[in-house]
């Protein structure tokens, strides 16, 4: 997986983690150190999403 600092587009930490978990046998990382270091150190963006809300509602409006 290349890992580098790219224009508009650089390795993320999710990114990473995807292909480090999903890996069956081996991963190969090649590209800048730094690049890893930097998306290992990002903080994970807060998810804006409704799945508690959506979860609450269909939790208290169905009938037992």
């Amino acid at each position: 997986m290349p890992v580098f600092f790219n224009g508009g587009f650089r390795s993320s930490r999710n990114l990473i983690y995807t292909a480090v978990t999903r890996a069956k046998k081996s991963l190969l990382l090649f590209g800048d150190v730094r690049a890893l270091e930097a998306a290992t150190r990002e903080e994970e963006p807060v998810r804006r999403t409704k799945l508690v809300r959506t979860v609450r509602r269909q939790v208290l409006t169905s009938p037992e």
